[in-house]
């Protein structure tokens, strides 16, 4: 994908790139790009599937495809996400766009003060958060608010 072919990514920095490229997504076609919801956990936004899948990896590069279990088939997968060409465009623009950032700096966008894994993560004792799920609804609300030039970003 343009400027990240062949560019090693931690699990954390792919989180991080991966609920960037939702956010801006659903912000800007109003429908989800990941199937799979986002948890606020220490570090950030976290899909649980894709961090079980990447956890071998620990903080060196990932160097293999994601995996999934097929409980059907009972057997591990190499995990496919077919996109359209437009999303395959929207994907590259936006990894261009952040790729170049490291794991921390990525977290730090991630942990914007107000923002949804923020808002999740920090929310007080009596407000229940299934699972520390940050749902579409406030990430999209908060992608359509409070990004700066959200019309320049893909």
């Amino acid at each position: 994908m343009g400027d990240l072919a062949g560019k090693a990514l931690s699990n954390m920095a792919l989180q991080k790139l991966v609920y960037l490229a939702h956010g801006w997504h659903i912000m800007k076609t109003g429908q989800p790009l990941a199937t799979n919801h986002f948890e606020a956990w220490e570090w950030g936004p976290v899909v649980k599937c894709l961090y079980d899948s990447l956890k071998t990896y620990g903080e060196q590069p990932v160097t293999g495809r994601v995996t999934w279990f097929n409980a059907m088939e009972n057997r591990v997968e190499m995990a496919r996400a077919p996109l359209e060409d437009g999303q395959r465009a929207f994907l590259a623009d936006l990894f261009n766009r952040y790729g170049h950032l490291k794991a921390f700096e990525l977290s730090l966008l991630t942990h914007a003060r107000g923002g949804p894994w923020d808002r999740v993560w920090n929310a007080p004792a009596d407000e229940i958060h299934i699972n520390q799920r940050i749902s579409n609804d406030l990430i999209r609300r908060y992608f359509h608010i409070h990004v700066e030039n959200a019309k320049n970003i893909p």
